[in-house]
């Protein structure tokens, strides 16, 4: 069960511009006012995981709304696309609302599926180019901007106890790496997490699973409830007063909880928030003498972020977590 204590805070920041490279307003609106022609997102990402099975391409549909019916419009659309998705989408330059629809999907092609390497994601910014209204209470947040990231389906396996932790990014792992208990069978690995923003405290609960081959991690039953993915870089080193850990990665992700006034809630760390941010002013790394991934962390809405904090990840039953 869940022991800890969510705190009520508020914004530290309010962005007010529009545009494809900026983040996204979400305040209060009237809605008499609200434009036919206004049409906007009602999350800020998208995660889709395809089957390893599918050979060539794969259309995901990207939904798109407005809050008036009224008449037939089109909606231009911009692309963001980073380095390592170049060549792997498809996408239309604009979509068109007849006559009383509410909702229109874009239809993403994704190509050469099968071609895809396991573990790597492939995101791309879609930017409406029409101004977007902000958020109306009772309905939801809007953003002109959607993250839609594509990737394998990934075959999580729960986190075991190892005989020597050092070996914990290992990629081929055998039995003879893990502890036993007293009938044979490996130990699941038992973690403790400590919130210090949205929520305080520890939490026993949150569980830990891990990518089959890969490092990427996931935590369960995280935060709201739902599940929080990190990566770890062992081949990239941060430096933290003076003494080198492997990098982790937070992207962005939903918390499981909703602001009353702002909408969606979301995490990550600060680099994958704002790119001008790094990890070097804020780490997030795996410490091997604690048995701790430490992360830097920010929560935000579309309106703002509620500042940041360090939260860790302890993995319990080893000799260093009792020093």
């Amino acid at each position: 069960m869940k022991k800890i204590l969510k705190l009520f805070l508020v914004l530290s920041v309010v962005i007010a511009a529009i545009g494809c490279s900026q983040d996204q307003i979400a305040t209060q609106f009237d809605t008499s006012g609200e434009d036919a022609k206004t049409a906007y997102f009602v999350q800020k990402v998208l995660l889709e995981e395809l089957d390893r099975e599918i050979v060539g391409s794969k259309t995901v549909f990207v939904d798109v709304y407005r809050q008036s019916a009224v008449g037939t419009i089109d909606v231009s659309i911009d692309y963001i696309v980073p380095e390592k998705s170049e060549g792997i989408y498809q996408f239309p330059e604009s979509i068109t609302f007849n006559d009383g629809d509410y909702m229109v999907s874009i239809p993403l092609v994704v190509l050469n599926v099968d071609k895809f390497v396991i573990g790597q994601s492939y995101p791309v910014d879609i930017c409406l180019a029409e101004l977007v209204e902000p958020e109306m209470p009772g309905i939801g947040s809007k953003y002109s901007k959607i993250t839609v990231t594509t990737q394998l389906s990934l075959d999580w396996q729960p986190v075991y106890m190892l005989k020597d932790l050092s070996k914990i990014f290992d990629a081929n792992l055998t039995d003879a790496d893990y502890m036993l208990n007293t009938d044979g069978n490996r130990i699941l690995q038992k973690v403790a997490y400590t919130y210090n923003l949205i929520w305080k405290g520890e939490d026993t609960s949150v569980g830990l699973q891990r990518v089959n081959g890969t490092n990427i991690f996931r935590m369960t039953n995280w935060g709201g409830g739902v599940n929080l993915i990190f990566t770890a870089q062992p081949e990239t080193e941060i430096e933290v007063e003076g003494t080198k850990y492997p990098r982790c990665v937070i992207g962005v992700q939903e918390i499981g909880s909703v602001d009353p006034t702002h909408g969606i809630m979301y995490v990550s760390d600060y680099p994958s928030y704002d790119s001008s941010a790094t990890y070097a002013e804020y780490p997030a790394y795996w410490d091997a003498d604690s048995n701790t991934f430490n992360f830097t962390l920010i929560y935000f809405v579309g309106a703002g972020n509620f500042g940041g904090a360090m939260e860790t990840l302890v993995l319990l039953g080893y000799q260093s977590d009792l020093k």
